[in-house]
């Protein structure tokens, strides 16, 4: 499968963001989400509004551990509480109740870096909102069934090339 990155310009937000989180829903397993970091050791208490999300989406929990990258980060010091959420038509509806913009997936009130998985290895899409940047990994296909479900996505797609090895 010839996977070629597309970064997204802007913020995805409001109906287009509502938008492309059902346009994964059953095309994608999974998500993926971060909790707080230590720089120092590999326990971190989520802050209270990231708590809240997380407990809602346990009964979508698929793996929960701590390590020092995700899509689109790697930390040199520490670790990260990642974890891995089953994408279903009720969870994507969780994540559109709290968020309705890509870059809002923050701490403190939201878990970091909300990205959609096309496997436990390989992201669709990679949102790393704490640096407000984003990135598709689409076949030439799929971005194609894309833009004909959600054509004023054009408007956010910027430069495409081909993914680095960690995303192939």
């Amino acid at each position: 499968m010839a996977v070629m990155w597309i970064d997204i310009k802007g913020e995805i937000s409001g109906e287009l963001y509502y938008r492309l989180i059902d346009f994964a829903v059953g095309k994608f397993p999974l998500f993926v989400c971060v909790g707080d970091w230590d720089w120092k050791k590999s326990v971190k208490s989520l802050p209270e509004g990231a708590e809240k999300v997380i407990e809602e989406l346990s009964p979508f929990l698929v793996e929960r551990f701590f390590s020092n990258e995700w899509p689109g980060t790697r930390i040199y010091e520490g670790k990260a509480e990642v974890f891995y959420f089953n994408l279903t038509s009720a969870s994507a509806s969780i994540l559109k109740k709290h968020a309705s913009s890509l870059y809002q997936w923050k701490l403190p009130e939201l878990p970091q870096d909300m990205s959609i998985m096309r496997n436990s290895k390989q992201p669709w899409l990679c949102n790393v909102a704490h640096d407000d940047f984003s990135t598709l990994f689409v076949t030439p296909e799929e971005k194609n069934e894309l833009l004909k479900v959600i054509p004023e996505l054009s408007e956010y797609l910027g430069e495409e090339g081909k993914p680095t090895s960690y995303y192939v």
